[in-house]
């Protein structure tokens, strides 16, 4: 009986296909996993550092990438396609079927952004909360491949079925490594693709022999990757009032010739709003609107993160960066320092900035996306406070807002929820259908009771 069941076991343990999963991995945001040093333990001057290989080429490791897609399955999907850490047969445990590459990423500049802590009233600078870090800059790839082992033992349409939902995420795009809810690691592989060698097959035993390519059946879908159940989506079009400026004080040679002290940032040829300062100016601005409702403050960590010695709370409300181009250009606008007292100017003190400025007024030049994922009926009206300030010039993004500087003007905008999609046009307008769901929301954050909980 024994040898009978060991055999029976060994049976159902015999591998029957390999389903491979690969293609291209893109970063269309900067990308930081960092090494865990400090700056003074990897004797560097950036306090994070981008893990690299020996040979100092940076590389998404397969077990941050196996971490985040375990995530995006169901329980039963996920035991099944990445295992359990359950003991024992008694105790339900099983080995992983798949097994996740490394991704080294070729082509791939380190960049250095730096970032301070602001107090959320007073919006100033606060003592000892100046920090930087290197993070690989948007445009990188790498060769993606994963690998599933079919046993005779597992279900195969459902590995199968947890195989192309995973294409379908990552051809839709996924999040990874540190800082996502301000915009990084933003990944994606569009030409994402399912092969498999079928041991039943002869022809694909000879090509999983020789290394020969294997038989592709389907591809991952972007459209399908998108859907997502309980997120709360705003994807605006803006146009600039005036001028924006976030501070690049690495000034260009063309610049510092012309005595320009501080330049619009940017990444690559695109200008750029990075996600730290979005999400500083959305989450300043929420606190104001809890405040003015008379709501608790307390519940926005809960839904925006928190990172006090008390308390540690991951961030729902996630942020893109934004790049932008067109419809805006470059322009040096030379300033003095006044005396605050007596209103003359004070020598020696012209400075010169060179921020964008809006070319054709109403026309859309930046996007900017927020979503909440897990949302409650109240944050979605919040995140609808939000646009609406935004769209009426109410949040100034970037630097020298007191002169005017980084206020946008709505121009359309796109809310997405569960399988709803509701169109703002232009001037706000939207459909009275569209309307009654949008003020259900807002509704639900009035009424928010003041013990509601810390979500």
């Amino acid at each position: 009986m024994a040898e009978a069941s060991v055999l029976a076991n060994g049976q159902m343990a015999c591998i029957t296909k390999k389903i491979l999963l690969e293609g291209t991995l893109s970063l269309d945001s900067p990308l930081l996993i960092g090494t865990g040093l400090t700056a003074r333990e990897a004797r560097q001057e950036t306090d994070m550092q981008v893990l690299k290989d020996k040979k100092e080429r940076p590389f998404i490791p397969g077990t941050s990438l196996a971490g985040v897609l375990r995530t995006l399955l169901e329980d039963e999907e996920a035991a099944l396609l990445f295992g359990s850490a359950e003991r024992g047969e008694k105790a339900g445990g099983a080995q992983s079927a798949i097994d996740v590459e490394d991704v080294l990423l070729e082509d791939a500049a380190i960049v250095v952004r730096d970032g301070v802590g602001i107090a959320d009233f007073a919006r100033t600078s606060l003592a000892g909360r100046k920090y930087n870090y290197e993070a690989v800059e948007r445009g990188a790839k790498g060769r993606l491949r994963m690998t599933v082992t079919v046993r005779r033992a597992h279900a195969e349409k459902g590995l199968e079925e947890a195989v192309q939902t995973l294409a379908d995420r990552l051809a839709a795009g996924v999040r990874l490594g540190a800082l996502t809810a301000k915009g990084f690691g933003k990944v994606s592989a569009a030409d994402v693709r399912i092969s498999t060698y079928d041991f039943s097959d002869f022809d694909d035993v000879r090509r999983w022999l020789f290394r020969e390519d294997a038989k592709c059946i389907a591809h991952g879908s972007k459209a399908a990757g998108k859907k997502r159940a309980g997120v709360f989506s705003v994807d605006a079009a803006f146009a600039i009032r005036r001028s924006l400026i976030v501070r690049e004080n690495d000034v260009d040679e063309k610049a510092a010739e012309r005595k320009v002290k501080s330049q619009q940032k940017k990444s690559g040829a695109d200008f750029l709003i990075p996600g730290t300062s979005i999400k500083g100016a959305l989450r300043h601005r929420a606190l104001e609107i809890l405040t003015i409702l008379k709501k608790p403050a307390a519940a926005l960590d809960g839904l925006m993160g928190c990172s006090t010695d008390a308390r540690r709370q991951k961030s729902r409300f996630l942020v893109d960066e934004a790049y932008f181009r067109k419809g805006v250009k470059p322009q040096a606008h030379a300033r003095n320092r006044l005396d605050c007292f007596t209103g003359g100017t004070v020598d020696s003190v012209l400075f010169t900035d060179e921020p964008v400025w809006q070319e054709k007024p109403g026309e859309a030049t930046l996007r900017l996306h927020y979503e909440i994922e897990n949302y409650a009926p109240w944050e979605a009206g919040l995140a609808l406070y939000l646009l609406r300030d935004l769209w009426q010039g109410a949040i100034p993004l970037g630097g020298e807002s007191s002169v005017g500087r980084g206020l946008l003007e709505g121009i359309a905008a796109t809310v997405s929820f569960d399988d709803e999609v509701l169109e703002i046009g232009a001037a706000g307008a939207v459909e009275k259908a569209a309307a009654e769901k949008l003020e259900a929301f807002a509704k639900a954050l009035r009424d928010m009771e003041e013990e509601a909980k810390e979500a």
